[in-house]
């Protein structure tokens, strides 16, 4: 007992039942009317078969709408609060209904992973069409530089043709510089 007290007795376990209860800080919405809706005084007419009769049919009517504050523990037990009495079939129900929402959140998870293998592929092809297109659009630039550097050396060319074409050869420069010069070449 005494181990169990020390390991349940925490600073968060004292605070949180100050919380749910409204004391601490003050709530007084904390409480609908439905919690009280168990404690009412039942109309009879005194006789005590019909008041238990009032009082179980409110417990076990209402166990369905009570299963919903059902806590299943990591342990796999029930927690349904102090007070709350529900019937096997409410809370097996409330059980399949989060079985069925733990696998819808698989399913979901799974469905996440299948998109985002899809996205790193569709980006993948689209960075290799991305590559293909930056490598035609080198291969084209390379080849218009190549051409226009095959001009330029064909214009290079043609210009020194024409200057030899036109050049006097050595031979006339030498006549022509005799000429000038009074008959002497030196």
């Amino acid at each position: 007992m005494t181990q169990a007290y020390c390991l349940s007795m925490t600073p968060g376990n004292i605070k949180a039942g100050f919380l749910r209860t409204g004391i601490h800080p003050i709530n007084p919405n904390v409480f609908t009317d439905a919690s009280f809706e168990l404690s009412r005084t039942c109309q009879t007419d005194g006789t005590p078969d019909e008041a238990w009769t009032d009082v179980a049919s409110r417990f076990f009517k209402e166990g369905p709408f009570l299963a919903s504050s059902v806590k299943v523990l990591r342990t796999g037990t029930v927690d349904t609060g102090a007070g709350c009495h529900v019937t096997t079939e409410a809370v097996m129900a409330v059980l399949e209904q989060r079985a069925a929402a733990k696998r819808a959140e698989e399913a979901r998870k799974l469905q996440l992973a299948k998109d985002r293998e899809e996205g790193k592929e569709q980006r993948a092809l689209a960075r290799e069409g991305r590559m293909a297109g930056a490598a035609a659009r080198v291969a084209v630039h390379l080849a218009a530089s190549e051409a226009a550097e095959e001009r330029s050396l064909r214009s290079l060319v043609t210009g020194r043709q024409r200057r030899q074409a036109t050049a006097r050869s050595m031979a006339a420069r030498s006549a022509v510089a005799k000429i000038r010069g009074g008959g002497c070449a030196s």
